[in-house]
């Protein structure tokens, strides 16, 4: 779906790209073996440069189509690598008058060609929903729809919800020394239908729970709250009168593995299967080992999973993910180091009563930059509301989260004092393009990879 918005979008500009080979930007002439046992895709090669791949023999400029326009800028200087170009006013990988080919990551030249004029196609306008992921699409395509609000498009009705959560934990929580490590693996899908239009699903919860709009009168008019890097989010559970609650759903098995270009991300193949007796998904191996996830090296492009599920007869339109969304694998984030002073803080953090004291949270930032969808976070969760910091790494990035006084006393106004856990985690999340069996059935399905340390925070 998303593909095809770019198709469309590319289109209505008169915009075409050529497909020669001699279009393709970054080639310097410079002949090379492709590292990959796939000759069709690009692949890095000793013959070329640092930022160039290796494809049909020739050294290409590389790029990531899903991090491609998510950074506004008038020049060059308010850039970074890897997106240190600035194109009409967008950070990219590629020069001007490339683009980032979404399927290939590899930039490519693009010529203006005049459309004839023709009349629109025989069929009623497309009624497809949009993407329900703000900011940066596949392909570098961008909506100026902030996330954490208002995600969902008001006229838009999921039908289908569901997530992939894979974290490697360390627990710091009443320890003096090293963390007790351990992993955790959430699959769960939903049928959501009859909830009504524009809602936000938060499928990781049993059962799962809305992210409140500010004018949800569900929610009590409860509006989010934020300050500086954080914001406090009122989250509901579902109190429809016109349906039944959200029931468990099978959408086929799933299965998370290495991702076949990018081998070594993960200890074992997970397989997830529906099982109307509990209900709903039981994971093999029931008991994962504690290395479940490998950690990433550098370079930031390597090291992605693979979660691929089969198809839910009557719910989707084949098997799913759906490759014409240019979609590649999920980044398995890196090991998230905390300072001394942090992992202190982790141990046994204590608020007064009033809070007048910030936390804060320092780590070894990643400086070549994070794939798009990975953040550091901070994150408290409470009977009604969640509470989220979220920091961008990069070479100009951020390698400090602080939780301010003032926002710690709306918590406490919210959630009132108790002990609360405390995830300080490196995540990596995005949205996969699932097509529905028909343009009515919306299925909202999330991955998300996580190294989370978990940690105890007392507010009096």
């Amino acid at each position: 779906m998303a593909a095809a918005l770019a198709a469309a979008t590319l289109l209505s500009t008169g915009l075409l790209m050529a497909s020669a080979g001699a279009l393709f930007g970054g080639c310097n002439d410079q002949a090379c073996n492709p590292t990959s046992l796939k000759s069709d895709m690009p692949s890095p090669a000793l013959e070329c440069p640092s930022g160039q791949l290796c494809y049909q023999g020739s050294c290409i400029r590389g790029c990531t189509a899903g991090q491609e326009l998510s950074v506004d800028c008038t020049s060059n200087s308010d850039c970074s690598a890897p997106l240190g170009t600035c194109v009409n006013g967008k950070c990219s990988a590629c020069e001007q008058g490339e683009v980032c080919v979404p399927t290939l990551n590899i930039c490519q030249l693009s010529v203006q060609v005049p459309l004839p004029d023709s009349p629109n196609p025989p069929g009623s306008p497309n009624t497809l929903p949009y993407p329900l992921d703000a900011g940066p699409l596949d392909g570098g395509l961008s909506r100026n729809v902030d996330a954490g609000i208002e995600e969902t498009p008001r006229e838009i009705e999921v039908t289908y919800a569901g997530i992939v959560d894979l974290a490697q934990e360390e627990d710091y929580r009443g320890v003096s020394g090293n963390p007790t490590p351990g992993v955790a693996v959430n699959v769960s899908a939903w049928d959501v239908r009859g909830h009504g239009l524009g809602l936000k699903w938060r499928p990781e919860f049993s059962p799962p729970l809305i992210q409140c709009r500010d004018d949800d009168v569900d929610c009590g008019n409860r509006a989010a709250f934020e300050l500086g890097q954080c914001v406090i989010r009122p989250l509901r559970s579902v109190t429809s009168t016109t349906s039944a609650g959200p029931a468990p759903v099978d959408l086929g098995v799933i299965r998370v593995s290495d991702h076949a270009d990018f081998p070594g991300s993960i200890a074992t193949q997970l397989v997830a299967t529906f099982d109307p007796g509990i209900p709903g998904y039981g994971v093999v191996p029931a008991t994962p080992p504690l290395n479940l996830l490998q950690l990433s090296q550098q370079p930031f492009d390597t090291f992605y999973l693979s979660v691929t599920g089969q198809t839910a007869p009557g719910i989707t339109n084949g098997a799913w993910p759906n490759a014409g969304g240019g979609f590649l694998g999920h980044h398995v984030p890196f090991q998230l180091l905390p300072t001394e002073a942090t992992k202190t803080l982790l141990r046994d953090a204590t608020v007064t009563n009033p809070p007048t004291d910030d936390l804060v949270f320092q780590w070894d930032r990643v400086d070549t930059g994070s794939p798009q969808g990975e953040y550091v976070q901070v994150r408290l969760m409470g009977v009604n509301n969640e509470l989220s910091c979220d920091a961008r790494e990069g070479p100009n990035g951020e390698d400090t989260l602080r939780l301010v006084a003032t926002t710690l006393t709306e918590w406490r106004t919210r959630e009132g004092p108790g002990v609360y856990a405390l995830y300080f985690e490196r995540y990596s999340a995005q949205r996969l393009t699932i097509d529905g069996i028909t343009d009515d059935v919306v299925v909202d399905f999330s991955v998300r990879v996580r190294h989370t340390l978990i940690g105890r925070l007392t507010i009096q």
